[in-house]
């Protein structure tokens, strides 16, 4: 199993940020990332016109909680905001919590997840945001297969009113070659 070579933690359910491309220069997880962009190009504007630049700022903070009979139960909050005029989406507000080594399994995980997009006021959608629930359970089955179930319920999608609330349930099979 990989290690973070920031804090030797288990890469299972930890994931480290690339400060660079070095990796003895990895950021541990925990740490808190702040960030911002800048695009030089042509951007089509929503109310016809053209812009020559966008831009967009974002903020993670991953933080360890607790540790209880073996797991290890930790909080994320991610936020990011673009530019409005060329964005369909210029808000981005997450939150979620997740326990990594639940139920005497070491490389499971549990998480519960909120996720709240704003829409730009000039897309013209009939809801100024949607927001997604959502759970879902990661089963290590080997070292290099785990099954992920999710369960997720979406209000207003697609900045539509209109639309009846969405109830979405997935199974993710992932292998690592």
């Amino acid at each position: 199993m990989r290690r973070c070579p920031g804090c030797r933690r288990s890469r299972v359910g930890h994931r480290p940020r690339a400060a660079c491309q070095r990796p003895e220069q990895r950021l541990c997880a925990e740490c808190p990332a702040l960030g911002t962009w800048h695009h030089d190009g042509d951007f089509a504007r929503f109310d016809g016109g053209s812009e020559a630049d966008t831009g967009g700022n974002c903020a993670i903070l991953e933080q360890e909680l607790a540790r209880v009979d073996g797991a290890r139960i930790a909080s994320f909050t991610q936020w990011s905001e673009v530019d409005d005029a060329v964005a369909e989406v210029d808000q981005h507000l997450a939150a979620g919590v997740v326990a990594i080594g639940c139920f005497e399994r070491p490389d499971d995980a549990f998480a519960v997840y909120c996720s709240r997009v704003r829409f730009s006021e000039a897309l013209g959608t009939s809801a100024s945001s949607e927001t997604a629930y959502e759970c879902f359970y990661r089963w290590q089955v080997r070292p290099w297969l785990a099954l992920r179930p999710d369960l997720q319920w979406i209000a207003n999608p697609g900045g539509d009113a209109t639309l009846d609330d969405a109830l979405v349930l997935t199974l993710r099979l992932h292998a690592d070659f």
